[in-house]
């Protein structure tokens, strides 16, 4: 590989995860490319953690910091005191119970090496279900809009919930701290910071997906997504304070239709029926909503019950 003149800081959020601490660590350490620090900051664990951790720096082959929170911050205050460690011109983050691709970096380093002007890549991974690798997190219509101009994106991210998962970006580490890092006040921390970088993109030069595999995500009962109610919340959050004036109606609607549509397939048609209401008093639309209630309980027959 050409010169290593890139160093990039990888960070890891850590909270409760024990059991795929390990593993996570592993995989930064057999990367191809090598000019990498670690930055691990720990969210006040209340298993063992921070144990396994601190004889993993111990025997760490890369630079490896490590700090404890005193407290339960959250995960943005926690990004945040990791960012104010990064001494890295290169920037990714990685949970503590994912792991990295056997060769997570190359593909994207050569974009960088390659332009001047990059600031912002973002790649692909897949599913991880117990020991069971599945799909790619970014699958066609994710891909369809990360080929999009910035702004295009930009749109998007202020009308849907992000579909872009941010542990598959590297990023320019001045450009990232430029964008203020990550806000405390909003729950939607992946989504805020992704809409963050697009804000401060204007040309399509600035910014690349690779369609390489990088990170292998892992699902399971305790990934902050399955707390529907902490979800539907942050959700609405995002579209009040960061959401411009001007979209705000589109953003109602396409999410709180998006959460009708997911209670529809759990079967909650009442919770369905409340969300769809609730959308069209931003569409006042009676007709289409009608058809959209038709179209959703059609698309909600495909779905069997253990899948609801």
């Amino acid at each position: 590989m050409e010169k290593e003149k890139h160093k990039i800081s990888i960070i890891i959020p850590s909270y409760n995860h024990s059991k795929y601490i390990k593993q996570t660590i592993h995989s930064i350490w057999n990367q191809v490319y090598k000019n990498i620090e670690i930055i691990v900051v720990d969210d006040h664990s209340s298993d063992s953690s921070v144990s396994k951790l601190k004889v993993l720096q111990q025997n760490s082959p890369s630079p490896f910091i490590l700090h404890v929170n005193q407290e339960n911050y959250g995960i943005s205050q926690t990004l945040n005191k990791a960012l104010e460690l990064c001494t890295g011109d290169l920037v990714c983050f990685i949970a503590s119970d994912d792991y990295f691709s056997e060769d997570r970096f190359t593909s994207a380093i050569q974009l960088f090496q390659s332009s001047k002007t990059l600031k912002l890549v973002y790649s692909n991974g897949r599913e991880l279900i117990g020991n069971n690798i599945g799909e790619e997190i970014h699958r066609k219509k994710v891909k369809q809009l990360l080929a999009s101009p910035p702004k295009t994106i930009l749109n998007f991210l202020y009308t849907n919930v992000s579909p872009i998962f941010l542990q598959t970006a590297l990023i320019d580490a001045h450009f990232l701290k430029e964008t203020g890092g990550f806000n405390g006040n909003i729950l939607a921390d992946d989504w805020y910071l992704n809409t963050r970088m697009f804000e401060q993109i204007s040309e399509k030069n600035e910014y690349t997906f690779d369609d390489t595999i990088v990170i292998y995500y892992r699902r399971h009962p305790n990934n902050i997504h399955k707390n529907t109610q902490r979800h539907s919340a942050l959700k609405i959050q995002f579209i009040d304070k960061i959401t411009p004036k001007n979209l705000k109606k589109d953003a109602y609607f396409n999410i709180l239709s998006s959460m009708a549509f997911e209670e529809l397939k759990k079967r909650n048609w009442s919770a369905s029926a409340a969300y769809h209401w609730k959308a069209q008093r931003h569409k006042a639309n009676l007709l289409l909503l009608i058809k959209y209630l038709l179209k959703a309980l059609l698309k909600s027959l495909q779905f069997s019950p253990s899948k609801g």
